[in-house]
């Protein structure tokens, strides 16, 4: 014990900084700027920073500049990523991704573009996004060797910064998709490659949906999956996933020529969507329905998990998509024009189901964008007043929590339903409590 009360550490050294032990020994080396370790004060009291201000980072990789940054990254891992792993029990894009950033520069880039995207810091996310951008391109063009799950997940984070912004390429999609065809394992090997295989599979999904353009990703990868083998809420949205993907695939093609639409292949669709409805588990099932609720003009559904929200919105998608290109219809007859009608009204329903599952569960962000896609694609079927103030209401909710394209959205939609009808909508709907 020294003269003033104080006991030496272990190493022999009396007043070591505390927080300074919280860092790597690599990072301790950084903080000279501010503290000597070991010392009791400050090395250079003149710097910007007074000795209560001192910066203890960067981060090993991660390219850490200021607080902000550092609050970008601890948003994601405690909250941002769950939108992300949402049908990943593993949560490995908040649990592996970020320990494995701390090495390795694109990925820890590619976090702080969709950190920084989610926080609408626009300036922030290009910058990063920039230079994750530049990092990626000569590994997409390099050897094949190069293509590891690393690269993918940061295909996963680009993309899915990508998605919030004002404008939407789809560009990183193509990287994913060249990557998962020259290294097909992905799909099937488990780990984070798998997992970032089914999110890439999911955003491409998006992609196809809002522009009625081909699904570029082939699904051969996804067959061996080991989804298809269990039944737990992950492995069924997993499966529901590949089903959306494959009434896609039917409608728009893989921009490989025009695509047949025909009705053997619809109806073996439509039977695998029958077996996967007919085969969930009953935990699956909701524990609360009711056709209009939570004084939504939607329905609403309360589910247990977020990744059985999931499942059941990319079935009630596949199952509307179904309904829009059923071959059976194409037939000129009076009989097949009462069953166009019958089918605009499932279309509807689904549609209905989508929306109302995301406002049943105003948590789950992923399930928010499924509910966005969905009227991007279809709102101009909802006819009803009601249902039409409904959906802008949550368009305006998505915008309050930092959608940049809901409310371009919203006015698409006005004026379609403008000219379909001729009772305008308000143009302004008081926006909902989140």
């Amino acid at each position: 014990m020294d003269i003033r009360g104080r006991k030496p550490s272990r190493s022999g050294n009396v007043g070591t900084n505390p927080l300074l032990s919280l860092l790597s020994r690599g990072m301790r080396h950084r903080t000279s700027q501010g503290h000597n370790e070991g010392s009791e004060e400050p090395v250079n009291t003149r710097d910007t920073h007074t000795a209560s201000e001192t910066r203890y980072g960067p981060q090993d990789g991660c390219g850490l500049d200021d607080a902000f940054d550092a609050s970008l990254l601890r948003d994601y891992v405690s909250r941002v990523s769950s939108w992300i792993d949402v049908c990943d029990p593993q949560c490995h894009f908040g649990i592996e991704v970020p320990r494995r950033a701390r090495k390795i520069p694109l990925l820890s880039c590619a976090i702080m573009a969709f950190a920084s995207a989610v926080s609408t810091s626009p300036e922030r996310a290009i910058t990063y996004h920039s230079q994750a951008v530049n990092m990626l391109i000569p590994i997409l063009d390099g050897p094949i060797k190069a293509l590891n799950e690393d690269v993918l997940a940061a295909i996963v984070l680009l993309r899915g910064a990508e998605e919030l912004s004002d404008v939407d390429l789809g560009t990183h999609l193509f990287g994913g998709a060249q990557l998962l065809r020259a290294t097909s394992g992905f799909a099937v090997a488990g780990g984070l490659g798998e997992a970032a295989s089914w999110i890439i599979l999911r955003q491409s999904i998006y992609l196809s949906l809002t522009r009625s353009q081909p699904l570029y990703i082939s699904l051969d990868c996804y067959k061996q999956s080991r989804a298809f083998y269990n039944m737990d809420g992950a492995s069924l949205a997993n499966q529901a996933t590949f089903l959306c993907a494959q009434v896609l695939i039917y409608a728009f093609g893989m921009g490989e020529g025009i695509p047949e639409r025909n009705v053997d292949e619809w109806d073996m669709l439509n039977k695998h969507a029958n077996e996967w409805y007919r085969s969930r588990p009953r935990e699956l099932c909701a524990f609360w329905v009711e056709d209009t609720g939570n004084n939504s003009a939607f329905p609403s559904a309360w589910m247990t998990r977020p990744a059985h929200v999931i499942a059941y919105q990319l079935y009630y998608m596949a199952r509307l998509l179904l309904s829009l290109f059923n071959p059976h219809l194409m037939e000129p007859s009076f009989e097949i024009i009462m069953q166009r009608r019958q089918a605009e009204e499932q279309i509807l329903t689904n549609l209905r189901m989508v929306i109302g599952l995301s406002i049943s569960h105003r948590s789950n962000f992923s399930a928010s964008f499924h509910a966005r896609h969905v009227l991007e694609a279809c709102g101009h079927y909802l006819k009803e007043l009601g249902e039409q103030k409904a959906a802008l209401e949550f368009l305006r909710g998505l915008q309050l929590r930092g959608d940049p394209r809901a409310e371009s959205i919203a006015e698409r939609l006005k004026a379609t339903w403008a000219q379909l009808s001729s009772e305008p909508v308000e143009s302004f709907v008081a926006p909902i409590v989140l």
